[in-house]
C-alpha cells in the first residue's frame, strides 16, 4: 500500500513526519496535483519535513522509480 503526499494539508508542523512513521518512508510518495494545483506548495511540504535526507529522497523520486522499474 502506498500514498501520495499532495492532499496533505499543511508544509508546517509535523504531518508528514508522523505518516512516514507509520507506514514507513518506503511507502510514500510525491505528488502535487499538478496541473490543478502549483508544484512549489507540495516541493515545501517535502523540504521542511523532519525527515532524513535519505527519506526525503526516497519519497520524492526513489519509492517511484523503484515501483515503475525505472
Amino acid at each position: 500500500l502506498y500514498f501520495e503526499i499532495s492532499r496533505l494539508r499543511s508544509a508546517f508542523g509535523d504531518v508528514l513526519g508522523q505518516l512516514a512513521g507509520q507506514c514507513g518512508a518506503d511507502h510514500l510518495l510525491f505528488g502535487s496535483g499538478a496541473p490543478f494545483k502549483e508544484v512549489e506548495p507540495a516541493l515545501l511540504k517535502l523540504h521542511h519535513a523532519p525527515l532524513s535526507p535519505e527519506a526525503q529522497a526516497l519519497i520524492a523520486s526513489g519509492n517511484a522509480r523503484r515501483l515503475l522499474k525505472f
